[in-house]
Order: structure tokens, then C-alpha cells, then sequence
């Protein structure tokens, strides 16, 4: 028999030279595994994940609204060759074909009143159709229930009333002449812009006169060009306003009211279960000439 005690005791500070047990290491090992099993697991987890959330995103932006009257006219006229030409002091720029009178019609501004080189035409007027009368859904109605929950809408509040303007018809419309409290508002969709800076509110009142406009159909400098309908001039917006560029209200200017800022329509139709949503337009009335 040896003499040598079976565990000797350890002197202060020593550490035992023995590894860890088998119950310990059968731990670690299982977490190990564990960590590696869910480690593998979670991109095709997340992969299937963002596939499907994709798919929903693109159901949501396909679904069909059914917005009123809001669609465009497309034009197969061909336009002439060049689409401006200068008449003594004027220039006359394309505005479309009349199917009417049979002949191409023609905007008048001052020959001098910008750089014609920098004009691009990318439709012709009329395609692109303003709303002057708005038609308007309320908590329960077919258009408000069909808006996916992740749309985009702009919402406008005056005087006690909440409305709002969803991205997809501000897109194929680009102007709504609004009234609002007994007030009217021109609301302005510029494309190609971000959508915290898209859309802009314009007081459209000029010297006592309101104001109707529509797309001209026309950039100048990168930057769309809209036309008032009582003298056809050419106004361009900047940052705190809408200018005339050209024709006889040259000069004048509408002051911003509002840039209006993008909410999803959940958010925003949660919050204001007696809103207004704009869903199209009413062209039963001309409310101005064309």
C-alpha cells in the first residue's frame, strides 16, 4: 500500500492540474452545437423572412384602388418639328393637338422670357389631368378600406379638417386645386424629388384672382413647368414659392403654404378615424376651361 494520501490537499494558490469533468465538457459541447445549429438557422430564417415581407410590399403597391377619373390620356399625336418656333417677339411652344378644331395649339409666351434650349418636353398637355373637385372617402368606404396599410399618404390639416393625399394619385395627377374650410389650396407633386420634399401647398390667389393650373407637360432646366388656365403663363416652383417664369403673369408668385410630409396611411388613418382621404376626381363640371 502506498503512503501518498488519494487527494492531497492543495496549498493556498495552487490550482488543480485535473481538466474540466466529462458532465462539463458534455455543456459546453451541447452549447457549442446549440450556437452552431442557430447560427446556420438564421439567415435562411431571415432570407425567407425579407422574401416574404418583399412579396407583401409588392402585393401592397400593385393592389388596385379603383381611383376615380384620375388616370391619364395618352396622346398619340405626333408633335411638329421643331415644338416651339419664334413669331416676332413670341414663342410659341406646343400645347397639343385639338381633335376639335383639327390643328395643333400653342402656348404664347415672350420670346426672351428663358432659354428655349433648355426646354424637354415629356408629354403632351392633357395627358396628365389636374383635379379641380375632389372626391372624398371617409373611415368604412371602398377606397379608404382598400389602401394598403403601408401606403404613403400626405395629410393636410386646416381648420379643424384632416385630409390626405395618397402618393400614388399625387403621382398620376401631379396638381390638385383644392378647397379646404372654404379655402383654396394648390397642391403640387413634383416628380423625380424625394418624398419628404415632393409635394408643396400654394396659395393660388394672385392680386384677388384664384387661380387654376395644370402640367404644361414640359421641363425647363430639369424642373416641370405648370400653366395657369386663365392666361396659360409658365410657373416653375422653388423653395418658398411658385413663380411665373413666362407669359403675362411674369413675375408674379404664390407663397408656399406647406411642404407636406409622408405618413404611412395606417399610422395616419389610425389617428384620425373622421379624416378625408382624397380618391379621385369629380370631372362631371368643368370648374375652368382647359
Amino acid at each position: 500500500m502506498s503512503d501518498q494520501p488519494e487527494n492531497p490537499a492543495r496549498a493556498p494558490g495552487q490550482t488543480s492540474k485535473r481538466g474540466l469533468s466529462l458532465p462539463k465538457l458534455t455543456g459546453w459541447g451541447g452549447l457549442a452545437f446549440l450556437g452552431g445549429f442557430i447560427g446556420l438557422q438564421v439567415p435562411p430564417l431571415w432570407n425567407e423572412w425579407s422574401a416574404l415581407r418583399r412579396e407583401q410590399l409588392r402585393a401592397e403597391a400593385t393592389t388596385v384602388i379603383g381611383f376615380v377619373d384620375v388616370h391619364p390620356i395618352p396622346n398619340a399625336a405626333e408633335k411638329p418639328q421643331p415644338y416651339f418656333r419664334h413669331e416676332g417677339d413670341e414663342l410659341l411652344v406646343w400645347a397639343g393637338w385639338s381633335d376639335e378644331a383639327k390643328t395643333h395649339n400653342w402656348f404664347h409666351v415672350h420670346a426672351r422670357d428663358f432659354d428655349e434650349s433648355k426646354l424637354t418636353l415629356v408629354y403632351a398637355r392633357g395627358v396628365v389631368r389636374a383635379i379641380d373637385q375632389t372626391v372624398l372617402e371617409r373611415k368604412g368606404e371602398t377606397r379608404w378600406e382598400r389602401l394598403p396599410p403601408s401606403a404613403v399618404v400626405y395629410p393636410m390639416a386646416r381648420e379643424g379638417v384632416s385630409i390626405a393625399y395618397p402618393q400614388r394619385l399625387m403621382e398620376l395627377v401631379e396638381v390638385v386645386n383644392d378647397t379646404i374650410a372654404e379655402r383654396r389650396f394648390l397642391v403640387v407633386q413634383t416628380p423625380f424629388l424625394p418624398a419628404e420634399e415632393a409635394v408643396r401647398v400654394f396659395d393660388p390667389v394672385v392680386a384677388g384672382e384664384t387661380l387654376f393650373f395644370r402640367p404644361t407637360g414640359y421641363f425647363l432646366n430639369d424642373k416641370p413647368i405648370l400653366y395657369d388656365t386663365a392666361s396659360e403663363s409658365f410657373w416653375q416652383s422653388a423653395q418658398q414659392e411658385l413663380k411665373a417664369i413666362a407669359g403675362v403673369k411674369k413675375g408674379s408668385r404664390l407663397p408656399l403654404v406647406t411642404r407636406l410630409e409622408p405618413k404611412r396611411w395606417d399610422d395616419w388613418s389610425g389617428k384620425n378615424p373622421e379624416g378625408l382621404l382624397v380618391v379621385g376626381a369629380d370631372r362631371r363640371e368643368a370648374k375652368t376651361t382647359e
